[in-house]
């Protein structure tokens, strides 16, 4: 039972992760070609799990 419950837990977790790195390959594929400020503002209207900051990023 107890294996069972923790099974389920790491299911969870793993697609929580997947979509999570998926989300991640999906903004450097925005970021690379547009720029860093352009592309924190169209992700944040997308993104699920945390925002861009354009008030927050470096300058470089």
């Amino acid at each position: 039972m107890i294996d069972a419950f923790a099974e389920s837990i790491a299911k969870q977790f793993s697609k929580k992760i997947k979509e999570a790195l998926q989300e991640g390959v999906d903004a450097m594929k925005l970021i690379l070609p547009k720029g860093l400020v352009q592309s924190a503002r169209g992700l944040n209207q997308e993104q699920k799990y945390k925002h861009l900051r354009v008030q927050t990023l470096p300058v470089l």
